[in-house]
């Protein structure tokens, strides 16, 4: 069987899955996130190596919605945004069994 190759997504579509989901993790509801590559764009435009505190404890992830592990793609519709904490906790699991978990365990889940 052929192995796949995770394919990563552009800086434009990146920026569309995080606009798509305002800004905001899918499983917690922590809002105002920002990608990595915004903290950058920001510090070039400064014209500094310094990366703000406060913009990094607000870095999102892209996560796949189905793990890539388990047949999910590499496509803008198989991405959200999640929180740092949110994707390290998710791992490969499903994000309707990383939701349950999380209900499991009484922590808030972040509802559309």
């Amino acid at each position: 069987m052929k192995e796949r190759k995770r394919k990563r997504l552009s800086k434009r579509d990146r920026i569309k899955v995080i606009e798509r989901d305002n800004r905001t993790c899918q499983a917690c509801g922590k809002g105002d996130r920002i990608l990595y590559q915004e903290v950058l764009d920001y510090c070039k435009e400064l014209g500094t190596d310094i990366l703000p505190d406060e913009m990094m404890s607000r870095v999102a992830e892209l996560d796949h919605i189905v793990p890539f592990s388990c047949g999910g793609e590499c496509a803008i519709h198989n991405f959200q945004t999640l929180c740092g904490s949110c994707n390290n906790s998710k791992g490969s699991l499903s994000m309707e069994e990383f939701m349950e978990r999380r209900k499991e365990k009484g922590l808030e889940v972040f509802s559309i």
